[in-house]
């Protein structure tokens, strides 16, 4: 009887849609092994195409039934990006007029392309902002900075996955 139910639990999820997490279909048939490139970086903030490649990397070798490959190595896809803008504008002002908070607002254009074709099966523009702490001393305001922008490589990388997961 135990068996009965449990067959007709996972009969009832399998039939709703639902799916392990990781598991889902993300790629489209046939793609299985992608490769990130260096995206390239439209901006004058430096080394932002090193830190958005490398948070696109993890996230795709996080899901099951994906293998990064190597850009130079055969592939099935490859994922491209440029990052178009970066911003940090005031968004806060303390009683004394004087700045307390900023925003990093970073846009992204990515495309996932079949290697074998130069088909383009996927591409879209994604946006993130993250607020920070205004700071007299420099070297904290450039942290907290950072701490923000870090966040906005992760969180793009995040919506790429989710994006690609609701498409294919």
């Amino acid at each position: 009887m135990k068996w009965l139910i449990a067959a007709l639990v996972l009969l009832a999820v399998a039939g709703c849609g639902y799916q392990f997490a990781g598991r889902a279909e993300v790629l489209p048939s046939g793609v299985r092994t992608v490769a990130v490139e260096l995206f390239a970086n439209q901006t004058t903030q430096p080394a932002l195409e090193n830190e958005q490649t490398e948070q696109i990397a993890a996230a795709l070798s996080r899901l099951a039934g994906v293998r990064l490959s190597n850009p130079s190595t055969q592939t099935d896809a490859v994922v491209r990006g440029r990052i178009l803008t970066y911003d940090t504008p005031v968004i806060a002002y303390d009683s004394a007029d004087a700045i307390s908070k900023y925003l990093v607002k970073m846009t992204v254009e990515l495309e996932l392309v079949r290697s074998r074709d130069g088909k383009l099966l996927w591409q879209n523009r994604l946006s993130w902002q993250e607020p920070f702490a205004a700071d007299s001393d420099r070297m904290k305001q450039r942290d907290a900075e950072n701490s923000a922008a870090a966040e906005v490589h992760r969180r793009i990388a995040e919506e790429f996955i989710f994006q690609l997961m609701t498409d294919f």
